[in-house]
């Protein structure tokens, strides 16, 4: 904002006959500089807010939009722990979400708990082969799907 109000000092300056009155233009032209820089410095902090705070680094929401930190890329959501940890590796909505069987077959969750499948924005065991490569099969003998978890067979 002080920016502009410089500027437009300099735009109605008619008079710059004078070396005192061209060294006022001068001043004036340096402090729309530094006020310039000043607002794009904290433009960039403001930007910058989200980057480290555990929504970014947890949740891949890393950009600050309305005022609220956001995923608005692919890259955010898949160098976040929710990626690694729960297959939400794609941007929707400002959230990151899993979107494809790729997204939950890298994760933890499917290796361990066997929710291999994205259904309504979770990754879940959505049939009896996701559950037979789980860990929980393995040592639990929880190799059957129910209401997308895996469990014993009964």
């Amino acid at each position: 904002m002080a920016a502009m109000v410089a500027f437009g000092a300099i735009a109605c300056s008619d008079d710059e006959s004078s070396s005192a009155e061209g060294s006022e233009l001068t001043t004036v032209v340096r402090a729309a500089s530094l006020a310039t820089g000043a607002v794009q410095a904290a433009a960039e902090l403001i930007d910058n807010s989200c980057l480290g705070m555990p929504l970014c680094s947890y949740g891949g929401q890393c950009t600050l939009v309305d005022n609220l930190c956001r995923a608005t890329t692919a890259e955010q959501c898949r160098s976040s722990l929710a990626c690694r940890d729960w297959g939400e590796c794609a941007p929707v909505d400002g959230r990151c979400l899993p979107q494809s069987e790729a997204d939950c077959r890298q994760a933890w969750t499917c290796k361990l708990k066997g929710r291999c499948s994205p259904v309504a924005g979770k990754c879940v065991a959505a049939s009896d082969g996701d559950c037979r490569r789980s860990e929980l099969c393995k040592y639990h003998r929880k190799c059957s799907e129910r209401s997308g978890r895996c469990v014993k067979k009964k």
